[in-house]
C-alpha cells in the first residue's frame, strides 16, 4: 500500500497539510497580529477611555447647536421599578412617615444623575405617583424638596 506513493507525493502531501494546520492556528490565534502586518490596528481601551469632552460635545450636537446628553432613560426605569417595589412592600408594612422619607432618601442616593434640573422632576414624579398609589400616606412636592 505505501509502495503506490512516491517520496516526493509524501513530503509533498505533508507541506500542505502542515500549511494548512499552521495556517487555522495563525488566523485563530494571531488574528490582530496578522491583521497589523496589513496596517489594520485593533483599538486598545474601553470606549469610555477614548471619549473626550470636545470629541462628546462634537458628536452630539444637533443641527441647531443643542447638545444632547446621555441617554439616562434606563437609569430612570431602574429607579421606577426599585420604587415601585419599596412601595408596594411599604404598601404591605405602613410604615411611619418618616421612615417612609428615610427610604425613599437613600433609593434616591443611589441615583444621583436623577437629582439634577429637569431629571429631578421625573424622579419627583415617579416617587409621588408610587407612594400616593401605594401607600395610605399622601406626599406633597415640599416633601420631596427636603430630599435634595
Amino acid at each position: 500500500m505505501l509502495s503506490s506513493i512516491s517520496w516526493s507525493q509524501y513530503f509533498t502531501f505533508i507541506k500542505a497539510a502542515l500549511l494548512i494546520y499552521y495556517a487555522t492556528v495563525a488566523v485563530k490565534y494571531f488574528k490582530w497580529e496578522l491583521l497589523s502586518l496589513a496596517g489594520i490596528q485593533k483599538e486598545e481601551g474601553g470606549l469610555l477611555n477614548n471619549v473626550t469632552v470636545p470629541k462628546f460635545i462634537q458628536e452630539n450636537e444637533s443641527e441647531d447647536g443643542d447638545v444632547a446628553g446621555p441617554d439616562i432613560s434606563p437609569v430612570i426605569q431602574t429607579f421606577q421599578d426599585e420604587m415601585a417595589a419599596y412601595a408596594e412592600e411599604a404598601g404591605i408594612t405602613n410604615p411611619a412617615r418618616e421612615e417612609v422619607l428615610d427610604s425613599i432618601r437613600s433609593i434616591a442616593a443611589k441615583y444621583p444623575v436623577l437629582a439634577e434640573g429637569e431629571n429631578a422632576s421625573i424622579r419627583d414624579e415617579i416617587i409621588l405617583e408610587e407612594i400616593n398609589n401605594h401607600l395610605s400616606i399622601s406626599l406633597s412636592r415640599q416633601d420631596l424638596t427636603a430630599l435634595r
